[in-house]
């Protein structure tokens, strides 16, 4: 798999007149990094959908610096710690 775009991202909401429509992720110097959204969903729920996307890369060092500091002692359960791991491959491979 390639590189993503490294973040941070900011997503960039484009409310339309009828409280719908779509939204752009973008990098601070203003790249494109993807579209979000859809004219069947309310544009709070883009909206959402949008934040999620933009904190994805920012989540997926979260999770790696959390396996990363697992010294063994529990501070993370195996069920987290395999969770944790199957994001990460979702997110990277």
């Amino acid at each position: 798999m390639s590189k993503h775009t490294q973040g941070p991202w900011i997503a960039h909401p484009d409310i339309g007149e009828d409280n719908r429509g779509m939204g752009w992720i973008r990098t601070p110097d203003g790249r494109d990094v993807s579209c979000y959204g859809t004219q069947e969903l309310w544009m709070s729920e883009n909206i959402a959908n949008g934040k999620l996307m933009a904190a994805a890369p920012e989540l997926l060092e979260a999770l790696q610096t959390l396996l990363s500091s697992n010294d063994g002692f529990g501070r993370v359960r195996p069920e987290d710690e395999a969770t944790a791991r199957a994001a990460i491959a979702k997110a990277t491979e």
